[in-house]
C-alpha cells in the first residue's frame, strides 16, 4: 500500500515477522547481540513481598525520637489513624517486629480501658432544657430579626 491510501476497515496494514524470517529478507541488517546484565541486588527485607500480608511491601516509618526506623504495615498506618492511636507508643509483635493491625487494635482498646467513663447527666430533661436554650439563643444571635409595623 502505498502512503495516503484508503483502505477498507479491518484490512491487513502490516506483517510482523520473527527474528529469522526478517534474516531472510533481502537487504536486512544483523540483529544487535543480545547483552547480558548482571543480576539485580537482593531487595531490602522491608521491600520483599510476604505470604501473610500479600503487601508488596511494609512500609518503614519513623516511631520515636532515637531516630529508630520501624516496620509499620500500611493497612496498621490507616487503621492507628482512624483510632487516634499514636504508633510510637504501639509494640509490634509482627514478623521483625513490625506494627500490626491486631497491635493498634489492642493498644486502642487499652487506651478506651484506661480512659475515664464520661458521667450521665442525672437529670435527661434538663439537658434537653439547655440544648433547647442554646439553640433558641444561637438562632436570636445569628438570624437578623425583621418586623414590620404599619401605623
Amino acid at each position: 500500500m502505498s502512503e495516503g491510501a484508503t483502505v477498507p476497515v479491518g484490512a491487513v496494514l502490516a506483517t510482523i515477522r520473527g527474528s529469522e524470517a526478517a534474516a531472510a529478507l533481502p537487504g536486512a541488517a544483523a540483529a544487535p547481540p543480545v547483552v547480558e546484565r548482571p543480576p539485580a541486588p537482593p531487595l531490602p527485607p522491608w521491600r520483599v513481598r510476604t505470604a501473610r500480608s500479600g503487601r508488596a511491601r511494609a512500609e518503614r516509618t519513623s516511631c520515636g525520637g532515637g531516630g529508630t526506623r520501624r516496620r509499620v504495615s500500611p493497612a496498621a498506618r490507616k487503621r492507628a489513624l482512624d483510632l487516634g492511636v499514636d504508633l510510637a507508643a504501639v509494640t509490634g509483635t509482627g514478623e521483625g517486629g513490625a506494627v500490626t493491625s491486631a497491635d493498634v487494635e489492642r493498644a486502642a482498646a487499652a487506651r478506651r480501658e484506661a480512659a475515664p467513663a464520661v458521667p450521665a447527666p442525672a437529670d435527661r430533661q434538663a439537658a434537653m432544657r439547655r440544648a433547647i436554650a442554646a439553640a433558641m439563643a444561637r438562632s436570636k444571635r445569628e438570624i437578623p430579626t425583621i418586623i414590620s409595623a404599619r401605623t
